[in-house]
């Protein structure tokens, strides 16, 4: 069901569309060794870890018109994340004022949080 909106929801095109599909309770990622982000790096950076969570956040949530990645409080790589890893990321609203939104948001790998981060998320609407 989320596989199908995913091209919908996000504008994003390779090489920086990460969310793969998935469903209510998660979403996959989608990293391989010809992305360009491991040219001569053994793990992916926490700042494409946090666009991962961010692109996951609003699948997650139900998607909406223009939600922009506002802020991030608290991001941490817990674990290098490196090519073929099996990714599962999940978001948890925290809380909302009018368009604004706050998530909780997790990358697992192999049922162990490699990354996480409290994301604001601003839009025109907000998700459903």
């Amino acid at each position: 069901m989320i596989a199908d909106g995913v091209a919908a929801v996000l504008p994003h095109k390779y090489p920086f569309k990460f969310v793969d599909g998935g469903g209510p309770s998660g979403v996959t990622v989608l990293l391989s060794a010809s992305s360009p982000w491991f040219r001569g790096e053994p793990s992916l950076p926490l700042t494409l870890a946090i666009e991962i969570l961010a692109q996951a956040s609003h699948v997650l949530l139900g998607g909406g018109d223009a939600v922009l990645l506002a802020g991030v409080e608290g991001a941490e790589l817990l674990r290098p994340i490196q090519v073929g890893d099996d990714l599962l990321a999940t978001a948890e609203l925290a809380g909302r004022f009018g368009t604004m939104l706050r998530v909780n948001a997790r990358l697992q790998c192999q049922g162990e949080v490699a990354a996480k981060a409290i994301l604001i998320l601003v839009g025109t609407a907000p998700p459903a």
